[in-house]
């Protein structure tokens, strides 16, 4: 026959587990987000990029510019989002 103390530390084993695992599916959820939210970041960084290239591809096919020419009043540099 178990004993009271034994099911006490059984239930407290149980407990310890639960939120073991409450503490593992918040983490995963944080980094989840975390990935997706870089993932956009990554997406719009190379979208301005594919973007500046379409544009300096089609000064190299219609005015055969071979270098972008730099404006002294703007800078159109793509960051990285990291």
């Amino acid at each position: 026959m178990t004993t009271k103390q034994a099911l006490i530390d059984l239930l407290l084993q149980q407990q310890k587990t639960i939120n073991l695992l409450r503490d593992t599916a918040r983490h995963n959820y944080r980094m989840d987000s975390k990935a997706i939210e870089l993932t956009k970041a990554w997406g719009i960084y190379w979208k301005k990029r594919a973007e500046k290239a379409e544009s300096e591809l089609i000064d190299i096919k219609l005015f055969g510019i071979t270098q972008p020419q730099p404006s002294p009043y703007t800078t159109t540099k793509c960051q990285n989002p990291l």
